[in-house]
């Protein structure tokens, strides 16, 4: 997927706005519909120190446009639990993505969003048998739309890497999207054969 389209940033009033047109009423710094409060548990895993701070910076923000989001911290044995049993209204996840990710994982069956929809289980089972490849991108692209659309899970961040290296590293030190080490047997420092 190319990410998200700018449509996709983070935008208070508009926030508000698609609140307001599917029903939901502002007051007392909270949203209700039905008699409900526009309220979530995020679930997180209280021995990753990073996700606890991008949790309570979510709230945070989730809180200035008045929608409750309750932080619940726990050990790793009830976060595997909530996980497994997809027992949860949001879930701060960590994914390794492979060189070559299988989008069955975020779309197919018993994806962590609980997400489904038809038409993607139909692109996703024609993709298994299409060999052309201006076929293969318009499907990817349709991909793209629906989740775009439908946002069924958010990609906060990525952890970055990188090398540093002195000038004097020399050789093909260029790397692909995938291994930043690519090409390493001909890297030599300068002075050395």
């Amino acid at each position: 997927m190319d990410g998200l389209d700018k449509n996709s940033e983070y935008d208070i009033n508009k926030a508000k706005q698609l609140l307001t047109e599917n029903g939901w009423t502002y007051r007392n710094n909270e949203w209700r519909k039905n008699g409900k409060k526009l309220e979530f548990n995020l679930v997180v895993n209280k021995d990753k120190e990073e996700r606890i701070q991008c949790a309570n910076k979510i709230k945070e923000q989730l809180n200035e446009i008045g929608i409750i989001i309750n932080i619940v911290e726990v050990n790793n044995n009830r976060y595997n639990n909530y996980l497994k049993n997809k027992n949860y209204d949001m879930i701060m996840c960590g994914n390794i993505v492979s060189n070559s990710p299988n989008l069955e994982t975020y779309f197919g069956e018993g994806n962590l969003s609980n997400y489904y929809n038809q038409e993607v289980e139909n692109i996703l089972n024609e993709l298994k048998n299409i060999s052309d490849e201006q076929t293969l991108i318009d499907r990817y692209s349709e991909l793209a739309n629906i989740y775009n659309n439908e946002m069924p899970f958010i990609s906060l961040y990525f952890n970055n890497i990188f090398i540093l290296s002195n000038k004097e590293l020399k050789g093909d030190l260029s790397h692909n999207w995938y291994n930043l080490f690519y090409n390493i047997d001909n890297w030599y420092k300068v002075g050395e054969n």
